[in-house]
């Protein structure tokens, strides 16, 4: 009997807990979550740097781009160096020395070196004597020398190896030779008068007190004066090899 009212008891207790869930409308509440779960999942990470994974790839555009560390740095081409520079007005091959130039320009009275036989000629006629053609070693060109002793003059003649005509080779100037250099100098003029017309050719190494060489003794002229300082002969064209 007791054991019937105890089971009567719990029956009614489990039909007054079910009405009163159907007729409530209040839900039984959820276990709640983990604060800890909750905090990780919905609470942003504040302060600090983004890892790596969350920065955006530089670039390297724009004003502030920055390069990436350890990046080696990059050498100017080796043409870009100054003293690759070629040349220049720093490359003298196309140039001509003082001594070259003299050759090209200068002259005594109308004869000229490099002038042909025949213009020689028409100026100051045939020479009175010729020596036999030979070829000098230190160029390997024909040689000949025309005397026109008369005048003071002795040219020097050369074969070219691509021509059968000679050429004035070098020009050789005494008494009684009153033609002048391009620059006004002939014979029985003062060494200073040399001085001041040839003074931007004068190589003071290459001279001495009675050889005033201008240019160089490899190409260009060489006055001679003597003790007085008088202009006793004037060469023009290679006096060495």
């Amino acid at each position: 009997m007791k054991k019937a009212l105890w089971a009567a008891s719990v029956a009614a207790l489990l039909l007054g807990l079910a009405g009163c869930s159907l007729n409530d409308n209040t839900a039984i509440p959820a276990f709640p979550e983990s604060p800890s779960a909750s905090v990780s999942a919905e609470t942003p990470t504040t302060g600090g740097s983004p890892s790596p994974e969350e920065q955006p790839p530089e670039t390297g555009t724009g004003d502030g781009a920055q390069e990436p560390s350890g990046s080696p740095e990059q050498s100017p081409p080796a043409s870009a160096s100054p003293s690759a520079s070629s040349g220049g007005a720093e490359s003298t091959g196309g140039s001509l020395s003082p001594g070259d130039k003299l050759l090209k320009s200068d002259g005594i009275g109308n004869i000229r070196i490099g002038m042909t036989e025949d213009a020689l000629v028409g100026i100051i006629g045939e020479p009175i004597s010729t020596t036999m053609p030979s070829v000098w070693g230190s160029d390997d060109l024909v040689h000949s020398e025309w005397n026109y002793e008369p005048m003071g003059i002795i040219i020097n003649m050369a074969q070219q190896p691509d021509s059968d005509e000679f050429t004035v080779f070098s020009i050789k100037v005494m008494a009684p030779c009153s033609l002048k250099t391009s620059r006004g100098i002939a014979i029985g003029d003062s060494k200073a008068a040399v001085l001041e017309a040839y003074g931007d050719e004068y190589n003071a190494e290459e001279s001495d007190d009675n050889a005033l060489v201008l240019g160089s003794v490899y190409g260009g002229m060489v006055i001679t004066v003597d003790d007085e300082d008088k202009v006793v002969e004037i060469f023009i064209g290679s006096a060495a090899e």
